[in-house]
């Protein structure tokens, strides 16, 4: 609650997509207290661009909507394809909504991303929002900040609670310059103390440097080899899941999807090798009418060379059956 009164103001920057590539905005000043969000004005046909000249101070909340959101009702969601989105992924943004998942592929959004930066805007929190109203948009807001805007947020190590922070810095910097100033002086008469603690900082972050120039060779690696096998195949990842998923049957569900597979498994120091052309399928499915079904459909896919079925048996804890499918591209 205190937290809340010493943000107040919220802006919500609404981007509505009409395709892929298009979209429009606006922006929806609100008022933030005690867990209720109240639209206060609301500003149509702005622009990203424009909104740098504005210089807001007040924090943003992002709400992506229209085009490209697909919707699930979550509770016809299989538990293991729930435990992955919840887990996380690097392809889709989501969030629940009323017992329902909307889901946006990151891809859809990152024409955005340069503009929000340009702009200057400070962002804590970016949401997907199944339908363009008022109505739909505050209550998904309402729910992503009464989840996320507290206390506990502000030391976790993410860029919301850094501009988190920030926001809160705006409202309280005179009385954080004074609790500074205060902190100063009563640490004058502990000099010792300050510079045991200095060193040790110190000693701290030469270690974060050295974790974070670690960390980033091994993400220009991790790129490096993704690049060198993603050219073997005239497709994109992303556009072959699409198209194995469009086809597959509604009672049937994936539970593992390997693009370009090992082809032996690792071993430190040996070079990796990758069955470069093949996609590897695990699912469940009801019966097997429903497993032809879909190899049917996955021959008739222009980039499919073979489909072959690899195995098919009994779940042992359920009547489920289990299938694999080999396919080459």
């Amino acid at each position: 609650m205190i937290l809340d009164k010493i943000i107040g103001n919220i802006n919500i920057l609404v981007i509505s997509f009409t395709s892929s590539s298009e979209y429009t905005c606006y922006l929806a000043k609100c008022f933030y207290s005690a867990g209720i969000l109240s639209a206060v004005d609301t500003e149509r046909g702005c622009t990203i661009e424009a909104l740098e000249s504005r210089k807001i101070k007040s924090p943003v909340v992002v709400v992506f909507t229209g085009y490209g959101i697909i919707v699930k009702e979550k509770s016809l969601l299989p538990e293991k394809i729930k435990e992955k989105i919840e887990a996380g992924t690097d392809e889709f943004m989501w969030n629940d909504t009323d017992g329902s998942i909307s889901l946006l592929r990151k891809d859809q959004v990152k024409q955005c991303e340069g503009s929000f930066a340009a702009a200057k805007i400070r962002i804590i929190g970016r949401v997907v929002c199944p339908f363009d109203s008022e109505d739909t948009v505050l209550g998904t807001c309402t729910k992503y900040l009464r989840e996320n805007i507290n206390f506990g947020r502000l030391f976790k190590p993410d860029p919301v609670a850094t501009e988190l922070c920030m926001a809160v810095f705006q409202r309280t910097k005179l009385a954080v310059l004074v609790a500074v100033l205060i902190f100063l002086a009563a640490n004058y008469f502990r000099s010792d103390r300050i510079e045991t603690e200095y060193s040790r900082v110190q000693a701290e972050y030469h270690s974060l440097q050295n974790y974070i120039g670690s960390a980033g060779e091994l993400y220009r690696q991790k790129n490096e080899f993704t690049e060198r096998y993603n050219v073997s195949i005239p497709y994109g990842f992303s556009w072959i899941c699409d198209r194995l998923a469009l086809v597959l049957p509604q009672s049937a569900s994936l539970t593992s999807l390997k693009i370009q597979p090992l082809m032996v498994k690792l071993e430190e120091g040996k070079q990796v090798r990758l069955e470069s052309r093949r996609v590897e399928i695990t699912g469940n499915a009801i019966n097997t009418e429903d497993v032809m079904r879909y190899i049917g459909a996955l021959k008739q896919l222009n980039f499919a060379r073979e489909v072959k079925m690899v195995s098919l048996e009994q779940d042992r804890n359920s009547s489920d059956l289990i299938f694999n499918i080999s396919l080459d591209l």
